[in-house]
């Protein structure tokens, strides 16, 4: 593997670039399954605030969190503190 000295570079941001020269992020566009290539062109840009869709988000995880939960199931839960 070779390192990317770019990414020495304090201001350096890419959305496609590694650490590694050999390794690059795949676009949406490559990973999806060509059946659902539409659904990424046909999804609105969302006008309101940052606060107001991260309710939204929440609200459809509670959803469906409670639709699926089974209460008899034995579940292991992760979650990241925001640290890692």
């Amino acid at each position: 593997m070779t390192f990317n000295t770019r990414f020495l570079v304090k201001d350096f941001r890419s959305v496609t670039e590694t650490p590694f020269k050999e390794i690059r992020w795949a676009t949406n566009e490559e990973v999806c399954d060509k059946k659902f290539l539409h659904l990424l062109k046909s999804l609105p840009e969302y006008k309101g605030s940052l606060d107001s869709f991260l309710d939204m988000l929440k609200d459809a995880i509670k959803t469906v969190l409670r639709e699926s939960w089974d209460s008899d199931g034995k579940y292991l839960v992760f979650h990241s503190s925001g640290y890692d």
